[in-house]
C-alpha cells in the first residue's frame, strides 16, 4: 500500500489489484499483451485478471444453468447462437425425461488463448480446465452416461465478447469450441 500525503488528506492506493494484473500480462505472449493494450485503449477499465476471475464465475453459472435447465440465466450469459445451441441440447435431454447433474469441482486452468478485436467488438477465447463430475439419469433414475464418483477434467474452448460501446459490462459468452 502506497499512502499519498498530498493536499493534507490521506488517500490509500491499493497496488495489489495492479501487481497482479502486471503478472497476469507477464504470463502472456507478446502478441496477446499487445492485444490486452488495445482492450485497454477502448475499455480503460478493463483489468486482465478481474476478466479472469469472472470467466472462472461465468463458466460455473453457465454449466450450473445448463445442468438446471435455467433457460433465464442462459439468455442473459450468452449471445443468441449459444443459447439456442444449450436450448438444443437441454430440449434433447428433457424430451428423452433424462436428468443431467454437472458438478465443477475445481479449475485448474484457466487462461487467454486468443484475443480479436472487429472494430467496438472484443472476443477473448479462454482455454478453460475444469475437473468435473457429470452425469445423466434416465426416467427411473438409472445412470446411463457418466458416473456420480469419478471427477473427469474436462477442456472447453470459450470466448467471450462484448461491445464496448454498449453501457453494459456484461461479456457474452459467444462461442463454444
Amino acid at each position: 500500500n502506497v499512502i499519498n500525503l498530498s493536499n493534507e488528506s490521506f488517500k490509500v492506493v491499493d497496488n495489489k489489484e495492479e501487481q497482479e494484473e502486471k503478472e497476469a500480462l507477464k504470463e502472456l505472449d507478446t502478441k496477446l499483451s499487445s492485444k490486452i493494450t488495445q482492450i485497454k485503449k477502448l475499455d480503460p477499465e478493463f483489468r486482465l485478471t478481474q476478466f479472469t476471475n469472472a470467466v472462472a464465475s461465468a463458466f460455473e453459472m453457465i454449466i450450473h444453468a445448463f445442468a438446471n435447465f435455467d433457460h433465464k440465466t442462459l439468455k442473459e450469459l450468452t449471445t443468441k447462437e449459444v443459447y439456442d445451441k444449450f436450448i438444443g441440447e437441454i430440449s434433447t435431454i428433457e424430451k428423452d425425461g433424462d436428468d443431467l447433474q454437472i458438478n465443477v469441482v475445481a479449475m485448474p486452468k484457466n487462461v487467454v488463448q486468443d484475443i480479436k478485436i472487429q472494430g467496438s467488438k472484443i472476443y477473448i477465447t479462454m482455454d478453460i480446465i475444469s475437473e468435473q463430475i457429470s452425469f445423466i439419469k434416465d426416467k427411473k433414475g438409472k445412470i446411463i452416461n457418466g458416473s456420480q464418483k469419478d471427477i473427469q477434467e474436462v477442456e472447453d474452448i470459450w470466448t467471450f465478447s462484448r461491445n464496448v460501446k454498449s453501457a453494459s459490462p456484461v461479456w457474452f459468452l459467444s462461442k463454444i469450441g
